[in-house]
C-alpha cells in the first residue's frame, strides 16, 4: 500500500490523465491489492519450500494472479471513462470474490505447505 501512495499520484501527475470515478478507481485499486496479496502469500509459501527457485514464482504466479489482474484492469477502464460502480459489478464481483477465495483457503492450506 505504501508503494501505491507513491505511484497513483504520479501515474496522474506524469500521465496527465483524469479519472472520472475517483470512488470506483479507489474501491478496485484497495480490492486489487487484497487480491494480490492473498494470492502471492501462499504462492511464497509454496515456493518457499521447493528445492528450485529460480523463476517459479512467475511460472506459478501468473496463471493464478490472470483473472484478478484482468478484472482490476476493466475496473480501472470503467472508472477512467466515468462508469458507475453498477457498470462495473462484474469486476468487483470477481475483485470481491477473489480475496475471499484465496485468503480463505491460504489459510486452511499453509499450515499443510509449511510443515511438509
Amino acid at each position: 500500500i505504501c508503494l501505491e501512495l507513491i505511484l497513483i499520484p504520479a501515474f496522474f501527475v506524469f500521465l496527465t490523465v483524469t479519472c472520472r470515478n475517483t470512488g470506483l478507481f479507489i474501491t478496485v485499486i484497495l480490492l486489487g491489492t487484497l487480491g494480490l496479496t492473498g494470492a502471492t502469500t501462499i504462492i511464497a509459501a509454496i515456493i518457499s519450500k521447493a528445492s528450485m527457485k529460480g523463476a517459479l514464482f512467475a511460472v506459478l504466479s501468473f496463471p493464478v494472479l490472470l483473472p484478478v489482474l484482468i478484472s482490476a484492469i476493466g475496473g480501472t477502464e470503467t472508472a477512467f471513462e466515468g462508469g458507475s460502480f453498477a457498470d462495473a459489478m462484474g469486476n468487483l464481483k470477481m475483485l470481491i470474490a477473489y480475496p475471499v477465495i484465496m485468503i480463505t483457503v491460504s489459510i486452511f492450506l499453509f499450515e499443510y505447505i509449511w510443515n511438509d
